[in-house]
């Protein structure tokens, strides 16, 4: 059965996003499963890490920096992104990866190529679990209540917690990515791609988990809709990896199919951000 191929960031996209499992092939899984980690030589330092590290400030100091210009007197909520650094790695392997895991195990019992249901359950995974961790600390006091201050409060801190997610993702991705073997002959120079495929997905966790919060601070009703709404985004943002997975489009439309849902969600926010301006905001930038 011929191997999948795909560059690295965007077939370590897919696979970290859907939850990949190690050892293919001590367990003789197909390789035509998005399940490709194997075990690499200890005395291997991943080239990833070279990437991942610069990537990671550059990212904090232009999405968190511009976040906190934009968000004004409510910049005093960007501490959040500390709290939210944890949440990828919890998420991924606690989460994900056993249900993934779990999945893989029936398709090789039953020795079928994967179908449709699950493609789907590769789909829906990531963005399900993922925007219910984001937004999981305003659920909870003290943040309960002061998501629910008025003058725009629950989306700053939305995007705070996004961004924080976002980041920490970038750490848990390149963990991942050092985990396998397969891209153990590539330095650091060839996961540039990576490093451009993290700086616009680390804005948009952080543009979806404010649309979420913001919706629940209007209530339970507008928040169930906030969440679905964050959770049907986040879904369409994965599907470009999905298809190439699924050999429906080529590595170059798999790779900048992220390009048009990070420019809506960019107009989307800057909308909202108009309509939930606050009178205090106003007056902060005319003094």
């Amino acid at each position: 059965m011929p191997k999948i191929r795909h560059p690295p960031f965007v077939s370590h996209t897919t696979s970290c996003a859907f939850g990949t499992l190690e050892h293919e092939r001590e367990r003789k899984i197909p390789s035509s499963l998005p399940c490709n980690h194997i075990k690499r030589d200890e005395l291997f330092v991943a080239q990833i890490y070279i990437m991942a590290i610069p990537t990671a400030f550059v990212a904090a100091a232009l999405w968190v920096g511009l976040g906190a210009v934009l968000a004004g007197r409510h910049r005093r909520w960007v501490w959040l992104i500390l709290l939210a650094l944890p949440l990828s790695p919890l998420i991924n392997l606690l989460v994900k990866e056993p249900i993934m895991a779990a999945v893989c195990d029936c398709l090789v019992q039953s020795g079928q190529m994967p179908p449709l249901c699950y493609w789907m359950v590769a789909l829906l995974v990531p963005p399900l679990t993922e925007e219910s961790i984001k937004l999981s600390p305003a659920l909870f006091p003290p943040l309960s209540h002061w998501v629910k201050e008025k003058g725009g409060a629950a989306l700053w801190m939305g995007l705070f917690l996004g961004l924080g997610f976002g980041l920490g993702e970038i750490g848990y991705f390149a963990w991942s990515i050092a985990q396998t073997a397969r891209y153990s002959d590539y330095p650091w120079y060839c996961f540039t791609c990576f490093a451009g495929e993290r700086l616009v997905v680390v804005p948009i966790h952080g543009i979806l988990t404010a649309v979420a919060v913001l919706g629940i601070s209007r209530g339970w009703r507008c928040g169930w809709s906030g969440y679905l709404t964050a959770v049907g985004l986040h879904a369409l943002v994965n599907l470009g990896t999905l298809l190439l997975q699924m050999k429906l489009v080529s590595s170059t439309v798999g790779g900048l199919w992220i390009a048009l849902p990070f420019i809506g969600l960019i107009l989307l926010f800057a909308s909202i951000c108009r309509k939930n301006r606050s009178p205090d905001s106003g007056a902060e930038r005319s003094t």
